[in-house]
């Protein structure tokens, strides 16, 4: 589809309720029907090239979802690596992917494997090879879709973490690539040639039929199975504020533009990228400005994302609104270009992962509309994103959707703990609150909140139970604020507070690229500690007593070990605190304390 053309006002599905509601096979039957046209993705060419957008329709992507479907049922596309021999599917059963491709093929091949009645397992290539083993294993694997060019050493460390004879049944087959998904792209009609699916598959039963599987992010621990019913699909979809936002406007923008949300960067086995990329985009529909395709090759590989390149796009796709990657925002608000750029969106919002205060605090107050959602595997994104009803200043406060039922649970010192409920109108995939005698059922998270101290119904997030650090003389810290107020220092990249079954708490800190310091050097590390020390004394202050950290338990991580990530990017707590055991425990014992 042509970029210049006016964006078709679509046909937009039904959201009542999860009974009525199409599940996404059924969605793309309807899409291809009623809104072949519309504009599902675009992406900017080069520069120098005649057409600098390419759309890719309804159609298009919907016939790309049905290549997919047929290249795994026919073998055409993807062969087992080991014998060459095509692997047929059967309905319900779960595939593996682990590989490295471009979004709009990706996403393609998801909907695809979904349409064909296969399970989709999205897995992280930065997990480690016995992690996704494990993974393969626990969950009957035996069909692993991936790209061998670029992959080849890691597959074969997976390959030697299975069991030999389970190794053995295990096929690795490679992904279709983008000219078999778009042989047109960006200008398939449907007057092109199209071999649609012989015999599609439907849910017949949606509250036990698999729609897909996601892992958790691995933050605190060993990454988690979490199984999507089609019934959880539809109602992750379903409360989406994004959606919400987009029929109310008609489709139009503040700047009277059709709405475009920039999902740049966003990977796939990361269920963000799935519930916005897919579920948002399909169930809207909406608009997303990805990055462009680059492999066109084998050995090829797709944009990675930085600050810089987000930015690049976002202004070159013609983006309204932006779902940022959290560990970009502290970039974009030390960096002019990028305020001048996202101050000109609908709006800028982010979740997943830490946000340090100075940085929200800089953007809204050079006019950028910025917020923060929370959203999890389990529960979705239930959160709304509209900054109408909010102060610029409380960026970092959220409310529900009121299509989900949430009961708060009080914790200690003001905090609350969250359950959301099964109802009509939303599942969470995951079940951990056993049915009452009124037979309520649902989820309760993780997170800690607190309420905002003016606005009724709006939260913040301070931090998770398994954060908080339990001291030795039977105190707990709640390390969010620490961690914040030391993320503030421009030399921090990273902050961990540590302490656990210690009188005294400590913070590992990894510094910003360009300040790295040798440190063995005690010099060195001492002016490290200098430069931070003034924001953690200012800290103490509201801090109790048992919470104060000294200016000897400032840990500096090593250049040549830094701090392990989550597979969303963030830091792994549990990980950096084992992996930097040795040195806390020294720096206890140099500092005399316990």
């Amino acid at each position: 589809m042509s970029a210049t053309q006016r964006t078709p006002v679509p046909v937009y599905p039904s959201l009542e309720n999860l009974s009525t509601q199409l599940s996404l096979p059924q969605l793309l039957d309807l899409h291809l029907e009623r809104n072949p046209e519309f504009p599902l993705y675009v992406f900017a060419n080069d520069e120098s090239g005649p057409n600098r957008l390419t759309e890719i329709s309804m159609l298009e992507y919907i016939r790309a979802a049905h290549r997919a479907g047929s290249a795994i049922v026919t073998g055409t596309g993807i062969r087992d690596m080991n014998t060459g021999a095509g692997a047929g599917p059967r309905p319900g059963e779960i595939v593996a992917i682990v590989a490295v491709l471009d979004s709009i093929v990706y996403s393609a091949l998801i909907t695809g494997m979904m349409k064909v009645g296969l399970v989709p397992f999205p897995i992280s290539t930065f997990l480690p090879p016995d992690t996704i083993a494990q993974l393969i294993q626990e969950n009957n694997i035996h069909r692993i879709i991936t790209t061998d060019a670029t992959l080849h050493s890691f597959l074969a460390s997976i390959r030697e973490n299975l069991d030999p004879t389970y190794r053995a049944e295990c096929v690795f087959e490679e992904a279709p690539s983008l000219s078999i998904l778009y042989p047109k792209l960006g200008r398939e009609t449907s007057q092109d040639d199209f071999s649609p699916l012989s015999n599609p598959f439907v849910p017949t039963d949606e509250r036990k039929d698999l729609a897909l599987c996601m892992h958790s992010s691995g933050s605190t621990g060993v990454p988690k199975t979490i199984r999507f019913t089609h019934r959880v699909f539809k109602s992750f979809a379903l409360f989406s504020d994004m959606i919400d936002q987009t029929r109310k406007s008609r489709m139009t923008s503040l700047s009277g533009k059709p709405i475009r949300l920039g999902g740049f960067g966003f990977l796939f086995f990361h269920a963000s990228a799935v519930i916005t990329l897919i579920g948002s985009a399909l169930y809207g529909p909406l608009t997303m400005a990805v990055f462009p395709p680059a492999i066109t090759q084998p050995g090829a590989l797709p944009v990675t994302a930085t600050p810089e390149n987000t930015i690049d796009h976002l202004k070159r796709t013609k983006a309204t609104a932006m779902l940022s990657l959290p560990h970009f925002i502290s970039t974009f608000a030390r960096d002019e270009k990028a305020i001048e750029v996202l101050r000109g969106l609908d709006y800028v919002i982010t979740g997943g992962g830490f946000i340090p205060t100075n940085a929200g605090d800089q953007l809204v107050s050079r006019g950028v509309r910025f917020r923060v959602i929370w959203a999890s595997t389990e529960c979705g994104g239930p959160t709304l994103i509209s900054t109408e009803d909010m102060d610029p200043e409380d960026w970092s406060a959220f409310a529900f959707s009121k299509r989900v039922k949430v009961r708060w649970i009080p914790y200690e010192g003001g905090l609350f703990r969250c359950q959301f409920l099964a109802t009509e109108t939303f599942q969470p995939s995951v079940e951990n609150i056993p049915p009452n005698d009124s037979g309520e059922r649902g989820f309760e998270v993780s997170d800690l909140f607190e309420p905002h101290p003016t606005k009724e119904g709006f939260w913040r997030i301070v931090g998770r139970i398994d954060d908080v650090i339990n001291q030795a003389n039977g105190q707990k810290t709640l390390p969010g604020p620490i961690e914040d107020a030391v993320l503030a220092s421009e030399l921090v990249k990273s902050a961990v507070i540590f302490g656990h079954q210690h009188v005294h708490i400590g913070v590992l800190v990894e510094l910003s690229p360009g300040h790295e310091i040798d440190v063995s050097d005690h010099s060195q590390a001492e002016r490290i500690r200098d430069q931070i020390w003034p924001i953690l004394e200012e800290t103490n202050r509201t801090l109790p007593q048992y919470s104060q950290i000294r200016k000897q338990m400032i840990l500096i991580a090593s250049r040549d070990k830094p701090l392990p990530r989550a597979t969303k990017g963030t830091v792994n707590k549990v990980a950096s605190v084992k992996l930097y055991e040795r040195e806390i425990e020294e720096i206890y014992k140099t500092a005399k304390l316990d």
